[in-house]
């Protein structure tokens, strides 16, 4: 199965666009890892921070579309990535204790071509 990168990419970029809208309102600086792994017959790639994370109430809706827990936000992000994933097969998973940050897997079967992001 050959996935779309462009609409891999824009699942990778509303990940990486909700971590920013995170630390637009803190004081701390934030920090964003993203791993790659390639498993039997799956490929993950996953982004973790160290943002305020979200309680189990927040974490449960995260992929609702247009719910946000941040002010004037159209809570669009999460929900086109889980979107996407789904459409090549994949899935989403949201692992967050609150205060500690978060980290979201995309989880994708091999086959679908994740496109390269580098300098």
């Amino acid at each position: 199965m050959d996935g779309s990168a462009d609409e891999i990419s824009a699942a990778f970029e509303c990940i990486v666009a909700n971590v920013v809208e995170e630390f637009a309102d803190s004081s701390q600086p934030g920090v964003v890892r993203i791993q790659t792994v390639e498993g039997k017959g799956s490929v993950s790639v996953t982004f973790t921070d160290n943002g305020r994370g979200m309680d189990d109430k927040t974490r449960k809706t995260a992929t609702m579309a247009f719910t946000s827990s941040k002010k004037d936000h159209r809570g669009l992000g999460l929900s086109a990535a889980l979107y996407i994933a789904k459409n090549h097969n994949g899935r989403m998973q949201i692992n967050s204790v609150s205060g500690k940050g978060t980290a979201v897997r995309l989880l994708f079967p091999v086959g679908v071509k994740i496109p390269h992001w580098g300098a």
